[in-house]
């Protein structure tokens, strides 16, 4: 929550960009790091905010429209 990171997190995002890379943001555990992702224009994340981690078996079981292709 402090405006250093968001600066960091815009510089990663626009050097991604810039290289037609995609990001995923790893580490979101709360809905205020989700929101501010969002926000700063990373439309991908993974983390606890999501889900804990699971067996592939598990992941393979979720509905579709969870699951990025």
């Amino acid at each position: 929550d402090r405006k250093e990171n968001e600066k960091i997190v815009l510089g990663i995002l626009a050097l991604a960009k810039s290289m037609e890379l995609e990001v995923t943001s790893e580490g979101v555990e709360t809905r205020f790091q989700r929101d501010t992702l969002l926000r700063l224009g990373c439309r991908q994340a993974q983390g606890f905010f999501y889900s804990k981690p699971m067996p592939l078996a598990a992941l393979l079981l979720l509905p579709s429209h969870l699951l990025i292709a």
